[in-house]
């Protein structure tokens, strides 16, 4: 697993605090339930029949394939260069994101493994890549 202060999960941390800055330019980024309803009123009235979906990225983690991840996010953030946060370390988040998903250790009792599939939810980063990845994918 990535435990706390082993390189791998500092590094994860390190992304996510980068990745959480992007939050308001993820296109499907709602802030929170308030915002989602201010939203919903200012649609006005909706037929009787209207009904409202929600998704969470969490079940979804094990389908996000890395390489097409990679390619989408980095090509999304090469973007928005000119909208990033000031000091923004561009090439290093990108760096740091191929090397925290593509490097996930885990356990099961005395057995280690390399993940080789979809993201794992044990590393720090993985909620605000998923958020990332499902907002801007097309």
């Amino acid at each position: 697993m990535c435990c706390a202060g082993a390189m791998l999960n500092n590094l994860s941390r390190w992304l996510d605090m980068w990745l959480q800055k992007l939050r308001p330019l993820i296109p499907s980024y709602i802030k929170d339930s308030g915002k989602l309803l201010d939203l919903l009123t200012d649609l006005g009235p909706l037929p009787p029949n209207a009904k409202l979906f929600t998704i969470n990225a969490n079940s979804m983690y094990i389908n996000i394939d890395t390489t097409n991840a990679l390619d989408v996010i980095s090509t999304w953030l090469k973007g928005l260069v000119e909208l990033l946060p000031d000091g923004f370390p561009l090439g290093a988040v990108i760096d740091t994101m191929e090397l925290v998903m593509r490097n996930v250790l885990f356990n099961w009792g005395n057995l280690h493994f390399l993940q080789l599939l979809g993201t794992a939810m044990i590393t720090p980063s993985a909620c605000m890549w998923a958020t990332a990845y499902f907002g801007v994918h097309t």
